[in-house]
């Protein structure tokens, strides 16, 4: 297992194969986070999402369909974020 705490709810999910890192949205938690393959570095990528239903990465930033406020929103996933 990559995750086994502070996670309720995981919706969507996408790889990075160039980072090897995974990303997923939690739809209890309103936010997406990341964590290294080897299932260090986990990070918040972004708050306050509350249905994301789709995750993607292009180049640098990761865009993430939010069904809530019908939006697409784009993160630098470089950007890292402590932990909560």
């Amino acid at each position: 297992f990559l995750v086994t705490t502070q996670i309720v709810r995981p919706d969507s999910i996408t790889i990075d194969f160039l980072t090897d890192d995974v990303y997923w949205s939690d739809a209890v938690r309103d936010l997406v986070e990341a964590v290294s393959w080897d299932g260090k570095n986990r990070r918040i990528v972004s708050r306050n999402i509350p249905k994301a239903i789709s995750l993607l990465i292009v180049n640098n930033d990761l865009y993430i369909m939010d069904r809530a406020f019908s939006s697409v929103r784009r993160c630098v996933r470089t950007k890292k974020m402590p932990h909560e």
